[in-house]
């Protein structure tokens, strides 16, 4: 379920219209979340993915990002992202776009750590 901003859940995951711009994720990473990795999908059309927060172990969640929102997860260390061709859309890690390559594979899974993708 959609959060007000600066709320917290189990998941940790928030939604964000486009429109809200990058600045208050910025900001409101740097303040709430300072120990955490964020990872947001921009999409520009409705993708699927599936992320799993602190594997194994951590909360799962599939989900449909639809065209023009930005779903935003937080995570201690790592997160495990699994989607089904990106469209364009644009993954962050902590505010920095991740450079993917979208090879238009059925299901796609990557692992992303502070300081590595797989």
């Amino acid at each position: 379920e959609p959060l007000e901003m600066g709320a917290q859940s189990q998941t940790d995951a928030q939604w964000l219209n486009s429109s809200e711009g990058k600045n208050w994720l910025t900001e409101e990473r740097n303040h709430l979340f300072s120990d955490r990795l964020s990872l947001a999908i921009k999409a520009k059309s409705d993708i699927w993915a599936r992320v799993s927060l602190d594997p194994p172990g951590g909360p799962s969640e599939e989900t449909i990002v639809s065209s023009g929102l930005i779903r935003i997860w937080f995570a201690k260390d790592k997160f495990v992202l699994v989607f089904d061709k990106l469209n364009g859309a644009k993954v962050e890690l902590n505010g920095k776009e991740l450079e993917l390559i979208d090879n238009k594979q059925p299901l796609q899974e990557i692992t992303i750590t502070r300081d590595n993708i797989q």
